[in-house]
């Protein structure tokens, strides 16, 4: 463990909250079809990044979705589009992919549904989706229907307003604490390590020295030559009156700078600090090209928290200083603002 680097927003990030209905395979609702028309606008630090007319089209959904008011499977498509858009497919309805924690995920046969009562909440419209994945033993598929709560009665985020067949939609995501860290793309990750139990025993070596009192870190260029082989690396402190809590992870820059690796307390750091301990991991070296990325937590003993890279494996490895005490992260806002206007209309 380290003081306050924000572990669980760097490297576990959870699906949207979703629960299946129970069987009703019974439409009920009336309705022919629906007709509505979204606008999806997203902000970053105040600036419009993208702005997208989104034409909604339904027809009555014959699956299960018990105790809806009515069920519509939706085609999407962009009518009008601006800006850079990554946009999300469960308050959008347009069917894609989207990432958490490094692995790509699909959305798809996308549903508007509306609730009375669902998961203790009332008035509630559900966007509802099929689930799919890709892993190395092949495509995955979640086998049942997710539902995801969009918006509901006394939500601060969502409001699903009704005017007998007509309707609207407004959606508000707003985090005012968006964390940005240097050297880490916490959506694009490709995670394939063993973390070690001991300081690695390896011939390449380099040293540095991260400021005490906030979390900064460097950034080192670690080059292999020759075939795959495996390659373990340790961050280790050097001296008592410079211990401190380190922490690591590597990149692969020949893969489009995904992380690969991630450690923190792995073994005994040789001058341990007052609290935690030393970071280790191995990986297959498919690539040349690594970025070795140590951070400074804290729990110093002085100023500085001087520290030692050792590198076993990879032929001909060498390690160059890329970037020298740069701040781990900015903070900035992410707004995504949804609203649609649109009507239910009968047979």
């Amino acid at each position: 463990m380290g003081m306050a680097f924000h572990r669980a927003r760097l490297f576990l990030m959870v699906l949207p909250a979703a629960v299946c209905t129970n069987v009703s395979e019974d439409d009920a609702t009336g309705y022919a079809r629906l007709d509505a028309q979204l606008s999806y606008v997203v902000e970053v630090d105040g600036e419009e990044r993208c702005d997208l007319e989104i034409q909604l089209e339904g027809t009555p959904y014959t699956g299960d979705c018990e105790g809806c008011t009515f069920a519509f499977a939706i085609d999407a498509r962009v009518v009008e589009s601006a800006g850079d858009c990554d946009v999300d497919p469960l308050t959008s309805w347009l069917a894609g992919s989207f990432m958490r924690a490094g692995q790509t995920y699909s959305a798809e046969d996308m549903v508007m549904a509306h609730s009375d009562r669902y998961g203790g909440h009332d008035d509630v419209l559900l966007s509802g989706y099929h689930l799919t994945w890709s892993q190395e033993t092949g495509d995955q598929a979640y086998p049942d229907r997710y539902w995801a709560p969009i918006a509901y009665a006394g939500s601060s985020y969502g409001a699903f307003i009704s005017d007998g067949d007509d309707f609207t939609l407004s959606w508000l995501s707003f985090d005012a604490a968006e964390y940005r860290y240097s050297y880490l793309d916490t959506y694009n990750m490709c995670m394939e390590y063993t973390e070690g139990a001991a300081l690695t025993d390896g011939a390449t070596t380099s040293a540095g020295g991260l400021p005490c009192g906030e979390e900064i870190l460097d950034v080192w260029s670690l080059t292999v030559a020759g075939e795959t082989e495996t390659i373990s690396i340790s961050v280790d402190t050097v001296s008592e009156s410079t211990t401190f809590d380190p922490m690591m992870w590597v990149n692969d820059v020949d893969a489009g700078e995904c992380a690969l690796a991630q450690a923190d307390d792995s073994f005994d750091c040789s001058y341990p600090p007052p609290r935690f301990s030393c970071p280790s991991v191995s990986f297959d070296a498919d690539s040349e090209r690594y970025q070795i990325v140590v951070v400074n937590l804290g729990d110093c003993a002085g100023d500085v928290g001087e520290y030692r890279i050792v590198v076993d494996g990879g032929a001909g490895a060498g390690l160059e200083l890329l970037a020298n005490d740069t701040v781990s992260y900015t903070v900035g806002t992410h707004e995504i603002d949804v609203w649609a206007v649109g009507s239910l209309i009968s047979g």
